[in-house]
């Protein structure tokens, strides 16, 4: 991780990108908690605290990984996601493509199944969702790199 520091007395100024085309989201730590998928993070301030949060061997066997990222304490985080990014607040039972779902609150609980049971999912070609209850937030990636692969593979063949 490259840390950035400014020894002068002028401001100066740091540009933030990511692999993706997308949006990047600042999200403000006030003695909270928020955790991102993989890829997601992308910078954040002093007063931050950079941590792992168990995600189940689920989020394994769906690609996922067997942590995801935690960030607390106070200060600022940027994350990015691969088109525009949108941030729902989950009141109760949510589902959502484990592809689009970026951050989330660490309050919230949440179980990986198949979109459509075995046989739909087969049949359709979906794969995982993520279920998602309790109170927070989740911010969304409007597009999914797995979804941009499959549809350029099926033009290269």
């Amino acid at each position: 991780m490259n840390v950035f520091t400014n020894n002068s007395s002028q401001p100066q100024t740091v540009v933030l990108t990511q692999t993706c085309i997308g949006d990047i989201e600042q999200f403000d730590l006030n003695n909270d908690e928020i955790c991102l998928q993989t890829g997601a993070y992308i910078a954040h301030t002093p007063g931050v605290k950079m941590g792992v949060r168990w995600a189940g061997f689920s989020s394994f066997f769906a690609g996922e990984g067997l942590f995801k990222l935690k960030l607390s304490g106070q200060g600022q985080v940027f994350f990015g996601g691969y088109g525009g990014i949108t941030k729902k607040r989950i009141s109760g039972d949510f589902v959502v493509d484990t592809g689009h779902l970026i951050a989330y609150s660490p309050s919230l609980s949440m179980k990986l199944k198949l979109a459509g049971g075995l046989f739909g999912s087969i049949k359709s070609g979906e794969g995982l969702v993520s279920n998602i209850s309790g109170e927070g937030d989740i911010y969304l990636q409007s597009r999914s790199v797995s979804g941009l692969v499959s549809y350029l593979s099926s033009k290269v063949r």
